[in-house]
């Protein structure tokens, strides 16, 4: 099963909000682009889409993409699923494998080995210190991970909707890219929700195993041929950590969430500064996308899709910066912003707010609205961002863009 049409049946299980902006849709179409310039820089194996159980989610949906099945997508697996709501999936003890010929092929998850996952460190506590702190700072990410024992192509860490979160794409022995989620919540971190299917997926659960001394549950979840398993456990009151994969056995997960480290925070960055936000406008998330790199940082910004989300009430704005001044499909570009900050727009249509898209230096810039927002919103918002740092020097950013 290619990894475009495991990402096509994880986007199943996302539910997309009303008003939402189309965050997804825009970084699947990012990480579209991000791919070919990669493959023109280095001729590397290509990206592969990025996905959540759970951005905007919330990670970091443009038009909905239809499923094998031809049931309707409303979420690419990029984006948490939405903290505000609940999956009343019904769950039930037995067989933690599905039947014979389903799922994805799994890969063995090498027992030795350390390959470092790209992360910005940033002084304060994690997750076990403060637990009350997880998931109210949108800059902020109160877990680490070191590294694994698989070579990483690229990793997502972001933040939405309460969930703080991080994707691996780790590149197995016989080159193929299979992709690894780690979220942390206050409480419980949420399983998709159902929208847009036309039966609910089967849960399987099981006690088994510990990590830290505190009991693992093992997931295993499976929706036709759509088969993710996953481990989740709670090393402290008030939080809880998911680990999941289609990928990985859930004996591989307990060992991959064995060196997930609860005592760091990790810094979520965008190379621009916003000064100027629309009234009652605040932002509420993040996703910064990094790639290991030879230099002295040991990492450098990935294909430049830097996300940040921003609310006003029911209504939501993404700003997304691209560290290559490439145009996206459906956006009409431009190479400078002219004075009366017309070129480059694209008018509201539908649930959909007005957007606009402008190179600013060697950063290429989407604005992109749900309801709720209009043209002078944007306006505003574009008039008042400026590059900061270099285009793929995550350390050079700043750590609260909105000044």
């Amino acid at each position: 099963m290619t990894h475009d049409l495991e990402d096509r049946l994880v986007a199943l299980l996302h539910r997309r909000a009303d008003d939402e902006v189309d965050a997804d849709g825009l970084l699947r179409r990012a990480l579209t682009q991000g791919r070919a310039w990669q493959r023109r820089r280095r001729l590397l194996v290509a990206f592969g889409a990025a996905g959540l159980a759970g951005l905007t989610a919330a990670a970091l949906a443009a038009v909905p993409i239809l499923g094998a099945s031809g049931d309707r997508a409303p979420r690419d697996p990029a984006t948490p699923p939405d903290a505000r709501t609940e999956s009343p999936w019904p769950s039930h003890t037995g067989p933690m494998e599905p039947p014979a010929g389903v799922g994805n092929k799994l890969h063995a998850l090498p027992p030795t080995g350390g390959y470092a996952v790209p992360q910005l460190a940033v002084a304060g506590p994690g997750a076990v210190e403060r637990p009350d702190l997880v998931g109210t700072d949108p800059q902020t990410i109160h877990f680490g991970l070191p590294d694994v024992s698989m070579p990483v192509n690229y990793v997502m860490w972001y933040t939405a909707a309460g969930v703080e979160r991080v994707r691996l794409a780790l590149k197995a022995p016989d080159g193929e890219m299979i992709f690894v989620n780690v979220e942390v919540a206050r409480g419980a971190v949420p399983r998709p929700g159902l929208s847009g299917l036309n039966r609910a997926p089967r849960l399987a659960v099981s006690p088994s195993g510990s990590i830290g001394g505190q009991q693992v549950m093992r997931e295993l979840l499976t929706y036709k041929g759509w088969v993710e398993r996953a481990v989740r456990w709670s090393p402290a009151d008030g939080i809880e950590v998911r680990v999941s994969s289609m990928n990985l056995s859930s004996d591989d997960l307990v060992r991959l969430a064995s060196r997930v480290r609860l005592d760091r925070a990790v810094g979520c960055r965008v190379p621009l500064r916003l000064t100027a936000l629309p009234s009652d406008t605040s932002v509420t998330g993040c996703l910064m996308t990094l790639e290991p790199d030879p230099g002295a940082m040991g990492y450098r910004a990935a294909m430049g899709t830097q996300v940040l989300t921003l609310r006003r009430g029911d209504s939501s704005m993404t700003v997304t910066a691209n560290n290559d001044t490439v145009k996206l499909d459906g956006h009409p570009g431009r190479t400078a912003r002219p004075a009366d900050e017309t070129a480059g727009e694209r008018p509201a249509t539908g649930d959909r707010g007005p957007s606009v898209e402008f190179d600013l230096g060697d950063r290429h810039v989407i604005i992109e609205t749900g309801t709720g927002y209009n043209r002078d919103d944007v306006r505003l918002v574009a008039a008042g961002i400026r590059p900061v740092g270099g285009r793929d020097r995550p350390h050079t950013w700043p750590e609260r863009p909105v000044s």
